[in-house]
């Protein structure tokens, strides 16, 4: 941490900004306990459990490991979904569906946590869930699955691209609210296929899975099959290393679908 940042830290912890922030997380993310990660370089972890009066009383500890580690948490409520790398461009169609906490990891960066009214009691459909609605506002599709991590705001991002200006976690809204979004019928937009398959393929098909949802939602934005055949490009290994006509179909079929075919 340089001078300045040092300089911040003090002021922002002293003054009450990373108490305020802390406890406007805890206020829009409401859960009984909290999954609490100090990640250094991702090599290096401690990992709490805590109770919400728990973390408010180790925020000075917390500042003293951000000078190295990052500070991430969850709630211990599988409502919880977390929506990572998100672009400013998705942020007023998000805001349309209610999320309980949006914050802004680094420039133009953004990460939210939506609360469900239920959730199903099977793992596997929750992941389902949580990819149909990264995919919906673009989000980072390898975050999305049940017990992601996200940051704590009022932290630094210490992130190596950033240094020696790490960029400060910021709190920008919080609620506690129910999110306004409900997923369509799963079975129709993932097969089940995806979840019981053997281990031998079920990751191709989860990136498959992953795709195909991700231009049902382009679809319905009005997006051309250039531009998702791009975004695609951009998000997807298995769009990038296949060598047939892997995109196009998966374009194809998700206009079907759209269709009514």
């Amino acid at each position: 941490m340089n001078v300045s940042q040092q300089q911040i830290s003090n002021h922002l912890t002293t003054e009450g900004g990373t108490y305020i922030m802390v406890d406007e997380y805890l206020k829009g993310v409401v859960a009984s306990k909290y999954e609490v990660k100090l990640i250094e370089k991702r090599k290096y972890v401690i990992t709490r459990i805590w109770e919400p009066i728990e973390i408010f009383h180790n925020i000075p500890f917390l500042t003293n490991k951000n000078q190295t580690f990052d500070v991430y948490i969850r709630p211990l409520d599988d409502r919880f979904i977390l929506l990572d790398d998100l672009n400013i461009s998705v942020l007023s169609a998000l805001a349309e569906i209610k999320p309980c906490l949006l914050m802004e990891t680094s420039p133009g960066n953004f990460q939210a946590w939506v609360k469900l009214q239920q959730v199903p009691a099977e793992r596997s459909e929750q992941l389902q869930i949580w990819r149909i609605l990264a995919a919906k506002f673009h989000a980072d599709m390898a975050s999305a699955k049940p017990g992601q991590i996200g940051r704590l705001p009022g932290f630094y991002n210490r992130k190596e691209k950033y240094h020696p200006d790490y960029p400060f976690v910021k709190l920008l809204r919080f609620m506690d609210r129910f999110c306004t979004w409900e997923p369509d019928n799963l079975q129709s937009i993932i097969p089940p296929s995806v979840v019981k398959s053997s281990n031998t393929t079920k990751a191709g098909r989860d990136r498959s899975a992953f795709d195909f949802a991700i231009a049902c939602s382009m679809i319905e934005k009005g997006k051309t099959d250039d531009e998702i055949k791009i975004y695609l490009l951009q998000k997807s290994d298995k769009a990038q290393n296949r060598h047939d006509d892997y995109i196009g179909k998966t374009i194809n079929k998700a206009r079907k679908k759209k269709q009514g075919f």
